[in-house]
C-alpha cells in the first residue's frame, strides 16, 4: 500500500475514531467537569500507549536533538493539554452542533499553515473541497443557532482558541513523524500534555472542584472506552494520515468527523436524521473526494 492511501485511511479512520469517542466525550461531561474527562482520556490514552511500545519494542527514551524534543513536548502541552481542555470546555458551553460550526475555522487555518509554513502547494479542487465541507458542517449544525447558549461568545471565544492550539500543535511536530517512530512521538505528546494538566491543576484556585465525579468507578466505563477510542486510536490514525499526507488535506478530511457524529448520534443516540443533515453529508462527502482528486 502506498503512502498516499496509507494517509487517506488513516485520516478516515480516525474520523470514525474522533466521532465515537465525542459522543462519549459529550455523555461523559454530564457526570465529570471537562477537566475530569480531559484527565481520564489522557490516562488511558497514555497506559495504552506505553503498552505498546513495551509490546513493540520501541525505545522510551531515544537519542533525540533538544530542539526536536523541545519542540515535541511544547506540542504536546499546546496541541493536547491546552488544546483538548479548550475543546471539552467550548463542546460542554456550545454543544456539538455550534461547537462544529466554531471549528470549521480549522480547515482554511490548517491550509494556510500548509501553504506558508510547509510549502505546500494549494490547487482550485482543494479550495473548492474545503468550501464544501465546511458548507456541509455549517448547514447540518445550523439548527442549533435558534437555540442560544448562555455562554455563547464566551465559548465562540474557547472554541476557536482550541481550534489554534490544535493548530499550532500539529505544525509543531509535523515535521518530526517523518523521523522518529509514531507512536513514541504520540506518548511522549501525551505526557506533556498531561503535565500541563498538572500544573493547571495545582495552580487553579477551586482544584477540589476539577475532580468532580472522577471518584465514582461507574463512570470510568464511559472514560475508558473514549480514552481507547479518541486518546489511543483517533490519535494514531491522525497522526498517521499527518505523516503521510499535505496538512492542508489532512484538515479537510479531519472535518469529515462531524458528519461522523451526525450520522452516530442518529443510530445510537436516536437523533433525527433531517433531510439538511442528509444534504449536508452529501456536500462533505463530495469534498472529500475533490480534495483526493488534487
Amino acid at each position: 500500500m502506498d503512502a498516499f492511501t496509507l494517509g487517506i485511511l488513516g485520516t478516515l479512520a480516525s474520523s470514525f475514531f474522533w466521532a465515537g469517542a465525542v459522543i462519549l466525550f459529550r455523555k461523559s461531561s454530564d457526570y465529570v467537569t471537562a477537566f475530569g474527562v480531559n484527565v481520564g482520556k489522557n490516562l488511558v490514552g497514555l497506559l495504552c500507549f506505553s503498552v505498546t511500545l513495551v509490546v513493540m519494542g520501541i525505545p522510551m527514551f531515544p537519542a533525540l536533538p533538544a530542539t526536536d524534543f523541545l519542540l515535541l513536548v511544547l506540542s504536546g502541552v499546546v496541541g493536547i493539554g491546552l488544546g483538548d481542555l479548550l475543546f471539552m470546555s467550548s463542546l460542554k458551553m456550545l454543544g456539538a452542533g455550534l461547537n462544529a460550526i466554531v471549528g470549521c475555522i480549522y480547515t482554511p487555518l490548517m491550509i494556510v499553515a500548509g501553504v506558508l509554513i510547509f510549502h505546500e502547494s494549494i490547487s482550485v479542487q482543494l479550495i473548492i473541497g474545503a468550501v464544501l465541507v465546511v458548507s456541509a458542517i455549517i448547514i447540518a449544525s445550523s439548527g442549533d443557532m435558534h437555540n442560544r447558549p448562555r455562554h455563547l461568545f464566551l465559548g465562540i471565544f474557547v472554541a476557536t482558541a482550541s481550534m489554534l492550539s490544535t493548530l499550532v500543535g500539529a505544525v509543531l511536530y509535523k515535521d518530526l513523524l517523518s523521523r522518529y517512530d509514531l507512536f513514541y512521538l504520540t506518548w511522549v505528546r501525551l505526557i506533556a500534555g498531561n503535565a500541563f494538566l498538572i500544573v493547571y491543576y495545582l495552580f487553579h484556585p477551586r482544584r477540589a472542584d476539577l475532580l468532580q465525579g472522577l471518584q465514582k468507578l461507574h463512570n470510568w466505563t464511559m472514560l475508558g472506552l473514549s480514552g481507547f477510542l479518541g486518546t489511543y486510536l483517533a490519535i494514531s490514525a491522525w497522526a498517521l494520515g499527518l505523516r503521510n499526507l499535505p496538512a492542508s488535506l489532512v484538515a479537510v478530511f479531519s472535518e469529515l468527523t462531524v458528519i461522523v457524529i451526525i450520522l452516530m448520534a442518529y443510530f445510537f443516540l436516536r437523533e433525527p436524521l433531517t433531510p439538511r443533515k442528509m444534504a449536508a453529508t452529501a456536500l462533505a462527502v463530495g469534498g472529500a473526494f475533490l480534495s483526493v482528486m488534487t
